[in-house]
């Protein structure tokens, strides 16, 4: 018997003249779509018994059946039957048929009362690309196939949906059933819905559904209340190879005592409807398995209304994303204490994420992190309190797992007040990561509020502030080991202030610094315990990481300290490794001039820096050490050269005095190097020195040298940022930026390694441009200057003059027109488009001089800058040698 063409593939049939070569064990097959004498096929849609709905194909043509053998209505004895797309065959009269196939779009339609028998001949008997609906009773002696998008619609209430084979797209509808439940559940379906309008009680599957290969969804239970049961009592595995979906009715996994597992492939999906997990006396273990991601946005979910006799935790475990919209709610209703809140579980061996729009809409529910799981927030999360332990929320994340707060909190439902047996749990080996301004914990602000009673956070644990805005770290105290952590890792944007230590800080791993500066203290030190190690402390141009303040290194290990200072950037210092686990030593990078501390009495030391030191000191212990000083370009203390000869180049100790120095090996260049001095017993204050008048000069640092005209004449400004061992300052005047002459002189005000800055009026107005510099000239007769500045007298349109260009060290001088009066923003961008720096400038009007000072770690190559006022922008290019 062959088959009729219909547009799904059928077994080809070899016909006389198709028959093809065949080589090895390759078959190559060219379908000829045959018929053959007393097949049938639809004419159009109508009743099966009318001869008009019905085609014959007489050998040679398809005829119209007129009743007359053999043109009569076809049954089972007949040819192929093929019901064509777009008509509807109705059964009102009992018939058996076989090797029939409907195509898609196709459709036969069972009556009520009626029985459609399924013969068992050659092959499939009945084939369905298209919709089955059945109103009565479908016997099958043959074989059934569904196919792929074909649709079986149980239109009545009880009766037996027929055994067939499912395609995994195939869709099986219940929705005929009143008061009975229909048989044949025990099948592996493709799609599986229950939408039963007219349902008018309770239902139960009996635990018999157990595999639907495609999506499982329930519409509608009826009007009246009327629940849908998986199982009464019987233990159930409920396998979903797709999509959980429950937009309508009241499903419910069991209403005794039975273990349910429901494992969903895809998605769980909730638009309506209520899904209890038990509303049974004594309920089992209960188990929802979701694979894709969970989505709720109307409808209720209840781990459980019912009691128990022994501990129960209902369970829900996703490895996709949560989200909670709308009007859906979740909860778990029980009165009886044994059952603890229904349990959500983040197990994605990655990220997942995690929103709700409102707090009260999910309550009565604990929540876990399970390992090699980042969970993601994307809202709060309020946790209910509530005075029944079993009932209060908890938060706990396993070792392994991680919780990315970002900006949001974990709250209790209390609001500001203490909560009730709430629990937060921060595992050892767990890792929580917060962007939040307050850090971990401050009161009810930070990413775990006070609200919540009961907060755990383990000293073996890794914690991670990222924000992109100035974060506290937070107050909260660690156990067993108080104001410990394994890992710390500071990854903040926020520009130069990052993160303040609130509390002290004592890392047993690793403190990474990727971006942001931490800032420490001596209350609130950040500690490296024996064996902890710091990494990745930089200078980069946009975020560098390092720490602002204090550092103390505890252990028997050499030790580089992470330290520096805002505005100069990453200074370390290091030790080799002292002789015990308990020795401690403390660093901190001062930004500041060493001379001005005290005097020089070791003999042959001429003198050390004007702008750095750092303090070292032995905490703990008797350990002799070599201690490791650094310099860098940002070293400079003005554009002259910091170090110049590494002969004469030494480390410092200052006691009462600048009293012992040393220098046992030094590397690197006038750009940057390091500086070791072996075996040092006595501790306080270091600081580079040099033992040559004439080389290392270590020197004054301008800052800020501007030049505008007033009124009166020309301004002069200029700030000196670590003031020390200064005679006094000459400002000398220039007519061609050549040959210049002194017209003031101006006493030191301080001397005290501060900052102090000056400005002085030239009244002697002169035509055409006038360049400034300043002189300054130490106590020990050295001089040095400043760069030029200019003011230039013209009726020519300037907007903005850069110089020199290429410029040379890290220093250049601007001249802005009155153009730019007023508050005006400088960019500087690299050429890849990266912007290095901004300053803001008060332009006071006319003529204004000023100077710019790069970032420390900036690289020879083209550089634009931009002045922006008010909508008006100006761009220069300028190179850096």
């Amino acid at each position: 018997m062959v088959f009729h063409y219909n547009p799904i593939p059928v077994k080809p049939v070899v016909c006389f003249n198709r028959l093809l070569l065949l080589f090895t064990v390759i078959f190559y097959y060219h379908v000829s779509y045959c018929q053959a004498a007393d097949d049938y096929r639809t004419a159009s849609s109508g009743n099966w018994n009318t001869n008009a709905t019905w085609q014959r194909y007489d050998g040679t043509t398809w005829v119209n059946v007129n009743g007359v053998a053999p043109n009569t209505i076809p049954n089972s004895g007949d040819g192929v039957i093929t019901i064509l797309n777009t008509h509807t065959a109705t059964v009102t009269a009992n018939v058996t048929i076989d090797q029939t196939t409907i195509n898609s779009g196709g459709q036969i339609t069972v009556s009520s009362g009626i029985t459609l028998t399924i013969a068992n001949g050659t092959g499939t008997d009945l084939t369905v690309s298209g919709t089955i609906s059945n109103a009565g009773t479908i016997t099958t002696t043959g074989t059934l196939s569904f196919a792929a998008n074909s649709t079986y619609t149980h239109n009545r209430n009880g009766g037996t949906i027929p055994t067939a084979n499912w395609n995994v797209t195939s869709a099986c509808i219940v929705s005929g059933v009143t008061g009975t439940t229909p048989g044949g559940l025990s099948q592996n379906f493709g799609n599986f819905t229950w939408n039963c309008t007219g349902q008018n009680s309770d239902r139960n599957l009996n635990g018999l559904l157990t595999s639907v290969n495609g999506d499982f969804t329930v519409a509608s239970t009826g009007t009246g209340g009327n629940v849908l049961r998986l199982t009464n009592g019987t233990d159930l595995t409920l396998s979903i190879g797709g999509n959980y979906v429950l937009s309508g009715g009241d499903l419910l996994l069991t209403n005794n005592n039975a273990d349910v597992t429901v494992n969903v492939t895809g998605n769980f999906s909730q638009s309506g409807g209520s899904l209890d997990f038990s509303d049974d006396n004594q309920i089992g273990i209960l188990i929802l398995n979701v694979t894709g991601n969970f989505s709720q946005s109307g409808g209720s979910f209840d781990f459980t209304s019912g009691d128990a006799n022994v501990t129960r935790t209902p369970s829900l475990n996703i490895t996709g994303n949560f989200s909670q919209t709308g009007t859906g709610t979740m909860i778990t209703s029980t009165s009886d204490a044994d059952i603890v809140n229904g349990t959500i579980t983040f197990n994605k061996n990655g990220s997942q994420t995690f929103s709700i729009a409102s707090q009260t809409n999910l309550t009565y529910v604990n929540f876990i992190i399970a390992a090699s799981s980042t969970l993601e927030l994307n809202s709060n999360l309020t946790l209910t309190s509530s005075s029944t332990n079993n009932w209060a929320g908890n938060f706990t994340i396993n070792s392994s797992g991680t919780l990315d707060a970002r900006t949001y909190q974990l709250l209790s439902s209390t609001g500001t007040g203490a909560g009730t047996n709430n629990d937060f749990v921060l595992s050892s080996g767990a890792t929580i990561i917060t962007a939040e301004n307050d850090g971990l914990q401050s009161v009810n602000n930070g990413s775990i509020s006070t609200s919540i009673t009961n907060r755990t956070y383990s000293s073996a644990a890794n914690y991670i502030y990222n924000g992109s805005v100035t974060q506290n770290s937070g107050i909260f105290t660690t156990s067993p080991t108080t104001n410990q952590v394994n890992n710390f890792t500071i990854n903040n944007t926020g520009g130069s202030t990052g993160v303040s230590l609130q509390q002290p800080f004592a890392v047993a791993g690793t403190c990474t610094f990727t971006a942001g500066v931490i800032t420490s203290g001596s209350t609130n030190l950040l500690i490296f315990n024996d064996n902890a190690v710091a990494s990745g402390a930089n200078n980069n141009v946009t975020n560098p990481s390092y720490v602002n303040g204090p550092v103390r290194k505890i252990g028997n290990d050499a030790f580089t300290f992470p330290v520096g200072k805002t505005g100069a950037g990453y200074r370390l210092c290091a030790i080799s490794a002292p002789a015990n686990s308990t020795d401690a030593f403390t660093a901190e990078f001062m930004r500041a001039s060493g001379s001005a501390l005290g005097s020089i009495t070791a003999a042959g030391l001429v003198r050390v820096s004007g702008c750095e030191y750092w303090n070292i000191n032995r905490t703990t212990g008797t350990s002799a050490v070599n201690v490791t000083l650094s310099w860098s370009g940002l070293s400079n203390c003005n554009s002259s050269v910091y170090v110049d000869n590494l002969a004469t180049l030494m480390l410092a100790h200052f006691g009462t005095s600048w009293d012992s120095y040393g220098a046992n090996t030094t590397s690197g260049n006038a750009s940057a190097g390091t500086i070791t001095w072996n075996n040092v017993s006595s501790f306080s204050i270091f600081s580079l020195g040099s033992t040559s008048a004439s080389s290392n000069p270590l020197p004054v640092k301008f800052t800020s040298i501007r030049a505008y005209k007033i009124a009166a004449g020309n301004k002069i400004e200029w700030t000196n940022a670590t003031e020390s061992d200064i005679e006094n300052y000459q400002i000398e005047k220039s007519t061609d930026g050549i040959v210049f002459q002194r017209i003031f002189t101006e006493a030191p005000r301080s001397n005290n390694g501060q900052s102090a800055g000056y400005s002085r009026l030239d009244d002697n107005n002169t035509s055409g441009t006038s360049y400034y510099r300043i002189k300054a000239t130490m106590i020990s007769g050295e001089i040095f200057y400043s760069l030029i500045v200019k003011v230039q007298e013209t009726s020519a349109k300037v907007d903005i003059v850069l110089y020199p260009n290429p410029v040379s060290g890290k220093q250049f001088t601007l001249q802005l027109s009155n153009t730019f009066k007023g508050a005006v923003t400088m960019d500087i961008f690299n050429n890849n488009g990266q912007k290095i720096l901004t300053k803001n400038i008060q332009h006071p009007g006319g003529q204004l001089s000023v100077t710019i000072e790069m970032p420390f770690s900036v690289q020879p190559g083209l550089y634009y800058l931009q002045a922006s006022k008010d909508g008006l922008f100006t761009t220069k290019k300028f190179m850096i040698r």
